[in-house]
């Protein structure tokens, strides 16, 4: 349902609510008791162009996530960031503590991508350590996600039950994902840490000012989003099977040929030689013949 009011909502530009008025509300609800998620994403909340940047990233790795391994530095930026902002407390330096935390993980997410380019063939190797990375921000951003819908219908919910799942989940999912088959073993994390982001960039701009019924229909069309994407995931990585064979093929016709305009130059080469060879052997003969027939007019005439 958010999603449906975003697309008819071309924010700040059509929207009624200014975007000060926002901040200044859920500022207004961030106080010392606030829930520890609200805490967690009031940057995002404070700075109106991480939402749009959430949504668009979002929309990416819901479709193309599974297959592209670009995408690992935003979704382990947003791993590392939930991880690590946990511990951050409710104070006057909140938002530059947040925002370190959110530089620093970056940075460490793209030294890790770095990492993983150079040693690419060790990890495929080793694929199960890829899985459990993989697995674990599928945890994460499922308990994020679950705790959204659970905010939107009671805000006062029990804290502890948050710090006590996200670091259950993380293991569970991290250890699940390994005995997933390869195939299919990165299409939950781009799945669930897509519809993540769109729904923390939604959230970011609308808030969670949502009745009953829009609530309950906010989460049918989330589980409707979530099989679609998921359709489509499959079938693009079936797709994307189909096409490395149609390359091999041509990669291997054109060494093929290659191969064999360098054989066929090799022989020409070759058959030139012996051709050399032949017309020296000949002139030598006739040299020596024309040296013999000279010697004998010569002994004649003497």
């Amino acid at each position: 349902m958010k999603i449906l009011f975003l697309i008819i909502l071309v924010y700040p530009i059509v929207s009624i609510i200014p975007i000060d008025v926002l901040i200044e509300e859920a500022n207004n609800k961030l106080n010392n008791d606030s829930a520890k998620l609200l805490i967690q994403e009031k940057i995002f909340t404070d700075y109106n162009i991480f939402p749009y940047i959430l949504i668009l990233f979002g929309c990416f790795i819901i479709l193309y996530g599974a297959y592209y391994n670009f995408f690992f530095i935003v979704q382990f930026t947003l791993f590392l960031y939930y991880l690590i902002s946990i511990f951050i407390k409710n104070n006057e330096v909140l938002r530059r503590n947040l925002l370190f935390v959110l530089l620093f993980s970056f940075i460490s997410s793209v030294l890790l991508y770095i990492i993983y380019r150079q040693y690419t063939q060790f990890i495929e190797k080793h694929i199960h350590i890829k899985k459990v990375f993989s697995g674990a921000m599928s945890g994460c951003f499922l308990i994020l996600i679950i705790f959204h819908f659970i905010h939107e219908f009671k805000s006062d919910y029990n804290q502890n039950t948050y710090y006590i799942l996200l670091p259950i989940l993380i293991v569970v999912f991290g250890v699940g994902n390994v005995f997933i088959p390869t195939k299919f073993a990165f299409i939950p994390c781009s799945i669930i840490s897509g519809l993540f982001l769109i729904q923390l960039g939604i959230d970011s701009l609308l808030g969670n000012n949502l009745n009953k019924t829009e609530q309950i229909l906010d989460i049918i069309f989330f589980i409707i989003f979530t099989i679609l994407t998921t359709i489509f995931q499959i079938y693009h990585l079936k797709r994307k099977e189909k096409e490395k064979p149609d390359i091999i093929n041509t990669i291997k016709t054109f060494v093929k040929k290659n191969l064999d305009i360098t054989m066929d130059n090799s022989q020409n080469s070759g058959e030139h030689k012996e051709f050399e060879e032949k017309s020296r052997d000949s002139f030598k003969e006739n040299d020596e013949v024309d040296e013999t027939q000279d010697n004998q007019i010569n002994d004649q005439d003497d």
